[in-house]
């Protein structure tokens, strides 16, 4: 949790050896789920430093023990974004299979980034090659999964925001 929140701060240590230890340490103890989670928010800090090719090793080195997991989640999210990955560099191929394969992952959550992620790629390649027809159908699902996303996330902050306020209320009073 303190690598994700350091990493949505953008103040994650600029050396990958702190993610390393802590991937280590997760699979030593037999928490692959939060060791995928870990490689997966380092891959992140690769890619926005133009390290394509380190983040897409690390989420392939990856892909057996998070598949291993049987949690849909990860592996939906560890295939959405090795797809952006693989889209970014030129591998459609890789990309296109990645992307289905995230899409299948993240069936039962219709708001979630890596559905959203994975339809945006899917839209992006069918545009690239000129098919028109599945362009328009995965931007529409892109758009609406964005969307639903988005309504999720604004529904929590709303909620968050109200407890927020009833907090105060309550102390006000007393």
């Amino acid at each position: 949790l303190r690598i994700e929140a350091l990493a949505g701060q953008k103040s994650a240590p600029a050396e990958d050896s702190g993610f390393v230890r802590v991937v280590s340490q997760c699979t030593a103890a037999g928490e692959l789920a939060i060791a995928g989670f870990v490689g997966i928010i380092l891959a992140r800090k690769m890619h926005a430093e133009q390290r394509i090719e380190d983040a897409i090793g690390v989420l392939e080195a990856q892909e057996s023990s998070v598949a291993g997991t049987r949690y849909p989640r990860l592996i939906g999210e560890n295939h959405a974004l090795l797809a952006e990955l693989k889209f970014s560099i030129g591998q459609w191929d890789a990309a296109e299979r990645h992307a289905r394969a995230a899409v299948h992952f993240s069936e039962g959550t219709p708001y979630s980034v890596p559905l959203v992620a994975a339809e945006r790629t899917l839209y992006q390649l069918a545009e690239r090659r000129g098919e028109l027809d599945a362009a328009l159908t995965h931007y529409r699902r892109y758009a609406a999964a964005d969307k639903a996303w988005l309504d999720d996330v604004k529904a929590r902050e709303l909620a968050f925001q109200l407890a927020r306020h009833e907090s105060l209320q309550k102390s006000q009073t007393i």
